[in-house]
């Protein structure tokens, strides 16, 4: 008997409990204004606790998600470093390729030079042999045209002259070597000296003979070869006056500001130029013999 009657209480209590349900779904649907405030203060309570489990458990979803996502991350990432690689390559290319590009064009329509042909070459070397750090080498030689003696230019004057020429090599002396000698004229007194290079200061040339101390030069006067009776075609930019340096036995020397930054030398222009050409032309700016320098081996 005590059997039935447990039995049959648990069959009760689980009518009871359907009840209940139905009648709070009905309540529910129908907006039933007490239940609606029970489930506001039951929400009320629970939330709190839910935004803690929340706080809790999803930085552990996040650092799941990372960590399986953190090898397809770094792909992506790395993909990315080598598109802008090659993005910032290219652009650095282009602007090199550009700037050569002006370069050359800036040779190749040199005004000073007039009508006398030239051969664009570029800097291919430095020093050699006992030319110390007055020398450079160029990738044009002697089945270019290129002789012994020939001026080298840029678009901003004269750069020095050819010592030695191979079949496809040519060796330059630079207008700053101290055994470089050109006649020059001073554009505005008309003056005419004669200059070398200043050894050590790459930018100045030194103009000590043949400047009268009565001279009319002034400081920022454009100098230029002085053509004549000069190995050197005349008219090509050398510099500016930068300073008078005083008096000595009758004879203004002079400092000049070279046009040619003979330390950056790329593309030059060397000048197809025959002296021998030119009518009564003994050169005024012949290095003695025993100054002329003796090319490497």
């Amino acid at each position: 008997m005590a059997v039935s009657r447990r039995g049959g209480r648990r069959r009760y209590i689980l009518f009871a409990l359907m009840l209940a349900s139905v009648t709070l779904l009905t309540l529910d649907f129908r907006g039933f204004g007490p239940l609606a405030s029970l489930q506001s203060g039951v929400r009320t309570v629970l939330n709190p606790l839910r935004s803690g489990a929340e706080a809790v458990f999803d930085p552990v979803g996040d650092a799941w998600r990372g960590a399986t996502g953190y090898d397809d991350l770094q792909e992506e990432n790395a993909r990315l470093r080598a598109l802008l690689d090659e993005i910032r390559g290219d652009a650095i290319s282009e602007a090199s390729a550009r700037a050569e590009l002006a370069e050359l064009n800036a040779l190749l329509g040199i005004e000073y030079l007039d009508e006398i042909p030239g051969q664009v070459a570029r800097v291919i070397g430095g020093s050699a042999g006992n030319f110390e750090s007055f020398t450079v080498e160029l990738d044009r030689g002697s089945g270019d045209g290129i002789a012994v003696d020939m001026p080298v230019v840029t678009e901003a004057g004269l750069a020095g002259r050819v010592v030695r020429v191979d079949r496809s090599r040519s060796l330059v002396q630079l207008i700053s070597d101290p055994d470089f000698s050109v006649g020059v004229r001073f554009a505005n007194s008309g003056e005419v000296g004669l200059g070398h290079g200043n050894g050590d200061d790459q930018r100045t040339m030194l103009v000590d003979e043949g400047v009268s101390a009565e001279s009319e030069v002034v400081v920022g006067e454009a100098v230029t070869t002085a053509g004549g009776r000069s190995r050197f075609p005349g008219g090509v930019p050398i510099g500016v006056v930068k300073q008078l340096l005083g008096v000595s036995a009758a004879e203004q020397s002079v400092a000049v500001d070279l046009s040619v930054d003979v330390d950056n030398l790329d593309f030059v222009t060397v000048v197809l130029f025959d002296p021998d050409a030119v009518p009564d032309a003994e050169p005024l700016d012949q290095t003695p013999p025993d100054q002329t320098p003796t090319p490497p081996d």
